[in-house]
């Protein structure tokens, strides 16, 4: 019998640490273009035969006339078709082993279907059907609109959600297009049944879109897709997103009142530089460091040291329109200016006291996992390279990622810390009674 040996915790500890890593590829996808002009990526790898299919148009809940139709829009649109009733499209996604997800974001929008390659282009013609003829039955969206409203009415009574909504709208400022946390369930009532049918139009008749799919991938299945496909705006150029709107962050704090409630939300946001900035992968390195996972400095101690919240997060969100540094917590009533005082705390010894061998070997180890978890699969991996082209992100992200795990230090952490994040004007957000 093989002996099993058990490593206590004060082995490990007299472990030598880890601070360098094999090299990683991320693989790339083949680049060509169908018949009806649309571009696709085919990414095949693996062995076993399965596929993921992504359809991807440029538009997506910013390019809505009226906050939260993009919500019905998204509920709606596979429930029945010129050729398919709800039950239809539930039958033949089952019978073929299929499953079929429609994301509205805030500048794209995916149609992704699962399925096995045996039964790949037996869902073709369903696919375009709920594309091109969706029927958006008057009872359906009636429905569809009330569930939604209760549900964002339940949102609306979470002190977290009401903290990070309004500091992202806030970090934003008046120019954004970003929904209206205060007017969605009173928008949702306004909606009617034609407005849902042009927050469709505007979507996925407004310009082609770009396909992806990966797998294991056969000529075959790109031959079906390129016949079987069928696409009301196919020929159409793809065409870029035109409404990012450059962040006016409204600085300063600002209270959200939610009487009865029992914890509060703490949000701050720091407007900070994007992703072709050359300090953007080691800064969101230093974020991680700060906040970013179980054993980071903020967790450490306003956590487990401390008790003050059951968890705190610290993270760098990198969008299109402006990248911002976002830490938030919930806490109780009585603690919140003592959590934020902490917060400013942890920031400064960042500065005055490095990371120790240990913290910083744990952090890199930490890092690259997350990184390499990228590689799982070749549909993660095409998902990560299609986010990379909505991003704006440099081509060679991914090496940059690599060695900003390998060579980054404890000094130059603390250098980010005290550049980006020390005495910079925030957005904070407090919401509770």
């Amino acid at each position: 019998m093989k002996k099993i040996t058990v490593t206590s915790s004060a082995d490990r500890s007299q472990r030598p640490a880890i601070t360098s890593f094999p090299p990683f590829h991320l693989p790339q996808p083949k680049v060509m273009t169908l018949t009806n002009g649309c571009g696709l990526s085919v990414l095949s790898r693996g062995d076993q035969e399965v596929n993921c299919l992504t359809i991807s148009f440029p538009r997506g809940a910013t390019d809505l006339s009226t906050d939260s139709i993009y919500k019905i829009v998204q509920s709606t649109i596979i429930e029945g078709t010129k050729n398919y009733s709800p039950a239809d499209i539930s039958n033949t996604l089952d019978f073929n082993g299929a499953w079929l997800k429609v994301d509205i974001g805030t500048h794209f929008t995916d149609v992704k279907l699962y399925s096995l390659n045996s039964t790949f282009a037996n869902l073709l013609p369903l696919i375009s059907d709920i594309i091109n003829n969706p029927l958006f039955d008057d009872e359906i969206v009636k429905h569809t609109i009330e569930r939604e409203i209760a549900g964002t009415e339940i949102n609306f009574k979470k002190v977290a959600v009401m903290a990070d909504l309004n500091m992202r709208e806030a970090i934003s400022g008046p120019g954004s297009k970003l929904r209206n946390c205060d007017t969605i369930p009173d928008t949702l009532r306004r909606l009617k049944v034609e407005d849902v049918k042009e927050g469709y139009k505007s979507i996925f008749c407004a310009s082609a879109p770009m396909l992806s799919i990966s797998g294991l991938i056969t000529d075959s299945m790109v031959k079906s897709l390129d016949e079987g496909l069928q696409l009301n705006a196919f020929g159409l150029p793809l065409l870029a997103p035109d409404n990012y709107i450059k962040q006016e962050p409204q600085f300063g704090r600002r209270y959200i009142e939610m009487p009865d409630t029992k914890q509060a939300a703490v949000a701050i946001g720091i407007p900070t530089i994007d992703r072709n900035h050359p300090d953007y992968c080691k800064l969101r390195i230093a974020i991680m460091a700060l906040g970013g996972y179980f054993g980071s400095r903020l967790m450490k101690t306003i956590r487990e040291e401390m008790g003050l919240t059951y968890g705190i997060s610290a993270v760098l969100a990198g969008q299109p329109e402006g990248s911002y540094i976002s830490i938030k917590c919930q806490t109780t009533q009585a603690n919140v200016d003592r959590v934020i005082e902490e917060i400013n705390n942890q920031i400064n010894l960042m500065i005055t006291n490095p990371l120790s061998p240990e913290e910083l070997a744990n952090l890199k180890a930490t890092a690259m996992s997350s990184l390499v978890a990228v590689l799982d699969s070749p549909i993660s991996i095409l998902d990560y390279i299609d986010n990379l082209k909505r991003l704006n992100a440099p081509i060679d992200y991914f090496n940059k990622q690599q060695q900003a795990i390998e060579q980054i230090t404890a000094d130059e952490i603390s250098r980010l810390i005290s550049l980006y994040l020390k005495d910079q004007p925030t957005v904070e957000v407090i919401a509770g009674a």
